[in-house]
C-alpha cells in the first residue's frame, strides 16, 4: 500500500527539495529516482505513482512558464505583437498578403521564444531563438518597406528613444499585468515606434543567443547530459 503526503502539496514539496513518504511492501525493493527541467533539478525520495508524477509535472510547467514572463525579449514581442495587429487593422488593407504576413511574423516572434524557454533541450532553445529573431527580422524589413513606400522618414535613434511610448513600457509593464501603449494616431509615429521596439528586441535576443551558445560550449546540451548521467547510473551497478 503507498501512503504519499497530497497529491496537491506533493509538488510543492518537491520545489522545496522535501521528501515525499512511502510505505510498500516489503518484498518490493525501494529505489530512488531523479527528474530535471531546465531551470533547475528536482528530486524525490521514492518511486511516486502516476497522479503524483501528473500533478508534478502540471505544477512544473505553471512554475517554468511564468519565468518566461520576466524575460524582457519575451516582453518586448509581446508589444510588438500586439501593435502589429493594431497597425495592420488600421493601415494595411485586410485581404492583402501582406497583412497576413506581418500578423504571422510578430506572432511567430513571441510563440517561438515562449516555445524555446519551455523546451528541454538547450539545442533546441538556441535553434527557436534564431527563428523568433529571423521572424522579428522579416517584420523589421515588412516596416521599412511600409515607410519607404509611403515617404515616411526614419527618425533617428535619439529622437526614437524619446517617444512617450517607449517610456511608458519600461515604466509600466509588469509580467502579470502587460502594458501595451495606444498605437500613434499618425502613421509616422506608429511606424517609428514599431522599428524602436522590433530593433530592441532583435538586439535583445542577439545577446540572449550568445549568452546560451556559451553556456551550451561550456556545459553541453540536454541529450549529452542525459547521456553521461546515463554512463553513470550504470557503472553505479
Amino acid at each position: 500500500m503507498y501512503r504519499y503526503t497530497t497529491y496537491l502539496q506533493a509538488p510543492l514539496l518537491l520545489r522545496s527539495g522535501g521528501a515525499c513518504t512511502e510505505e510498500r511492501s516489503d518484498e518490493v525493493d525501494r529505489k530512488r529516482f531523479e527528474l530535471s527541467t531546465p531551470s533547475m533539478p528536482w528530486k524525490c525520495a521514492t518511486i511516486a505513482p502516476p497522479a503524483l508524477l501528473s500533478c508534478y509535472y502540471n505544477f512544473n510547467n505553471l512554475y517554468v512558464s511564468s519565468w518566461l514572463k520576466y524575460l524582457k525579449s519575451y516582453q518586448l514581442s509581446l508589444v510588438i505583437y500586439d501593435l502589429t495587429v493594431y497597425f495592420c487593422n488600421c493601415w494595411i488593407d485586410k485581404r492583402s498578403r501582406t497583412h497576413d504576413q506581418m500578423v504571422q511574423a510578430a506572432r511567430s516572434g513571441k510563440q517561438n521564444i515562449s516555445e524555446g524557454y519551455l523546451e528541454k533541450s538547450l539545442k533546441m532553445y538556441i535553434k527557436l531563438l534564431g527563428v523568433a529573431r529571423a521572424s522579428l527580422g522579416e517584420l523589421l524589413e515588412d516596416y521599412e518597406d511600409f515607410a519607404r513606400q509611403n515617404k515616411i522618414p526614419v527618425w533617428d535613434l535619439e529622437k526614437a528613444r524619446g517617444m512617450r511610448e517607449i517610456g511608458d513600457i519600461r515604466d509600466r509593464y509588469s509580467p502579470d499585468n502587460p502594458y501595451i501603449p495606444a498605437l500613434p494616431p499618425n502613421q509616422e509615429s506608429a511606424v517609428n515606434l514599431l522599428l524602436t521596439l522590433i530593433n530592441q528586441a532583435c538586439f535583445l535576443l542577439d545577446r540572449q543567443g550568445l549568452a546560451l551558445e556559451e553556456k551550451f560550449v561550456k556545459e553541453g546540451g540536454y541529450s549529452e547530459n542525459l547521456f553521461q548521467r546515463r554512463i553513470k547510473e550504470r557503472n553505479n551497478f
